[in-house]
């Protein structure tokens, strides 16, 4: 998932996207995740970064290590279907073997308030 708000021009709606030749509205999931809210006690959501088909990135700030990180989380509907969820965890198996200064680095799959999350190395985009 990539920052499709800010690179549109569309900040705050959540593009459509194409997968399997299916166009789908992506819903937001900021009912779940908003700027200001604890997740675990661990990670404070600073702001959503982009939207995608299977979830949103959010910035986040790691309140133990004190570090910005960026979350990924699959949409809510999408978190209660187990076959999504292990592709996910999937994902994070085969990101971890990357290593390269051109793609960010994925830290951990953490569990926190019921849900599932990606914490990855959070770039700001703005400054490259």
């Amino acid at each position: 998932m990539v920052d499709e708000d800010r690179s549109h021009g569309r900040e705050g709606h959540a593009p459509p996207t194409e997968r399997e030749g299916v166009t789908v509205d992506a819903p937001s999931m900021q009912g779940a995740l908003a700027p200001g809210a604890e997740l675990g006690g661990r990670y404070r959501i600073v702001s959503r970064l982009g939207a995608g088909g299977m979830g949103e990135v959010w910035r986040a700030l790691d309140l133990k290590l004190r570090v910005e990180v960026a979350l990924k989380a699959l949409r809510g509907d999408l978190f209660q279907d187990e076959r999504r969820r292990e592709l996910l965890r999937q994902e994070v198996r085969a990101a971890r073997e990357v290593v390269s200064p051109n793609v960010c680095r994925i830290f951990d799959l953490i569990e926190a308030d019921g849900r599932e999350l990606v914490s990855m190395e959070y770039v700001d985009g703005r400054r490259c």
